[in-house]
């Protein structure tokens, strides 16, 4: 997300698990400015929520950011999931941060992000944040108590593949 904007996810998954060659990006890149034609920053208010998602992937720092000063910005993860090395003990970025655990996805390599009965993201959802999207991709209700990530956790899943 480049050049400012506003943005507002709940309950997403980003996953990166490219393995045909090395990848130096995050999944996740954040900031506030584009460059003028003399190739001088220019800062644009960047707005962004990610709340009750799961960021994750191969690379030891799937989230990067580069932030200009000279514009109003804000990043707030709230109950996520999160691989990163960035600090997520200050609450003005970060709320219930699950910081560098594996989702146990039930297989990542065949894009099945479903998460497995293991899972440290199930039940670690904020209910009044699912309640704006109560339902997950398969039209699985994530009340009342929700997990991270697009797809709420049923049991059994595993084998319904």
């Amino acid at each position: 997300l480049t050049s400012g904007g506003n943005y507002d996810f709940k309950h997403t998954t980003l996953a990166n698990f490219w393995n045909y060659s090395v990848r130096n990006t995050p999944t996740l890149f954040l900031n506030n400015y584009t460059t003028d034609t003399l190739d001088n920053p220019v800062a644009i208010p960047f707005n962004l929520n990610i709340a009750n998602s799961i960021i994750y992937g191969y690379n030891i720092d799937e989230i990067e950011t580069d932030m200009d000063g000279g514009a109003d910005s804000l990043y707030y993860f709230n109950h996520c999931l999160i691989k990163t090395s960035l600090n997520t003990s200050n609450d003005i970025n970060y709320n219930s941060i699950i910081k560098n655990e594996d989702p146990l996805f039930v297989n990542a390599s065949e894009n099945d992000y479903r998460i497995d009965s293991l899972s440290p993201a199930i039940g670690f959802g904020n209910v009044n944040i699912a309640n704006d999207v109560p339902f997950d991709l398969d039209g699985i209700s994530r009340l009342p108590l929700p997990d991270l990530g697009v797809y709420q956790f049923v049991p059994g899943q595993e084998e319904n593949k």
